[in-house]
């Protein structure tokens, strides 16, 4: 009598659909942060002086941002007048791969 064979990945269905749920939150998390990336770039120029620097050689962008559609910046500056500390924080976090400047009253190009 021979031996049944032996499976290799055996789990339940609950584990799938929680693999499935844990990988559409992930998704879902980087979406919005590309969707908030694009947002940014929008509003910018008609509220705050800014710029954005799209010749960017060296740094790049997480590899989900980029198949999500993301363009890599190396360089972003806006007028901070009126906004926080955590919203000048929260841009900076959006921006991983650029260097940004913000100062209020940010009237162009101020990078070393």
């Amino acid at each position: 009598m021979t031996a049944p064979k032996r499976r290799w990945f055996s789990y339940s269905l609950r584990t799938l659909f929680a693999l499935v749920t844990v990988f559409g939150v992930w998704l879902g998390w980087n979406l919005h942060q590309v969707r908030e990336r694009g947002r940014v770039l929008a509003e910018f120029p008609t509220q705050h002086s800014s710029f954005a620097d799209y010749s960017n050689d060296t740094h790049q962008l997480p590899l989900t941002w980029r198949l999500l559609g993301a363009e890599p910046i190396s360089a972003f500056g806006f007028d901070s007048r009126g906004m926080s500390d955590a919203d000048c924080r929260y841009i900076e976090r959006l921006f991983p791969e650029a260097k940004v400047e913000h100062r209020a009253g940010f009237r162009g190009v101020i990078f070393d």
